[in-house]
């Protein structure tokens, strides 16, 4: 071998060798990139599914407290429906009480309406056509011992029950409508004591 050859072939081993470092750290640099690129996107996978898993969490929260609200609105709205009916029966109860209880409760509301004046009692078409023979008088006894009077109108109110106190053009309003308009909260507080069992 000449001395040309074994320089060439010390060349040839010496860039054989550099060539196998070169590919070697060219390798660890590439499995570093690679383990590297690997856990970053372990991280971003991890960062998604906890944000899904928030995100998750957060519209089942919104949905169930959406569904209360929905059931609590719902609730109150049966509930209002009932004591709407209940207390629609009870004002046809009072309109369709035997004729005896009826006047009675008539009566019994002259005695808290009638004022100490001459005045004017109406009735409703109904209500006139079924008084007892003496409530006329009946009636004017009660305004007496209020220190008033009260004249039966043969004119039928518009109202369904109850009556009007016209006294000098100031109307008493104690038709039952009225009477269940000014008391609605207090009837609707004891609807609401008897179907849901409250205080």
């Amino acid at each position: 071998m000449t001395g040309t050859e074994k320089i060439l072939r010390h060349i040839a081993e010496q860039a054989e060798a550099e060539s196998g470092q070169i590919l070697k750290a060219a390798q660890a640099e590439a499995d570093a990139i690679t383990a590297a690129a690997a856990k970053e996107a372990g991280d971003i996978n991890k960062a998604a599914e906890a944000r899904a898993e928030a995100f998750r969490k957060d519209a089942q929260a919104r949905l169930e407290a959406s569904l209360a609200m929905q059931k609590r609105r719902a609730a109150l709205s049966v509930r209002g429906e009932l004591v709407d009916q209940a207390l629609h029966d009870a004002y046809e109860s009072l309109l369709n009480l035997p004729e005896e209880e009826y006047f009675a409760f008539l009566y019994h509301q002259l005695e808290s309406q009638a004022q100490a004046a001459d005045g004017v009692l109406q009735l409703s078409a109904k209500d006139l056509a079924r008084k007892p023979a003496d409530f006329a008088e009946k009636a004017a006894r009660i305004a007496a011992a209020r220190g008033g009077s009260l004249t039966l109108s043969d004119q039928a109110a518009a109202i369904d029950g109850g009556f009007l106190l016209n006294y000098g053009g100031v109307v008493e309003n104690g038709s039952f409508k009225a009477i269940f308009e000014a008391r609605a909260d207090e009837f609707k507080d004891a609807v609401c004591a008897v179907l849901f069992n409250q205080p």
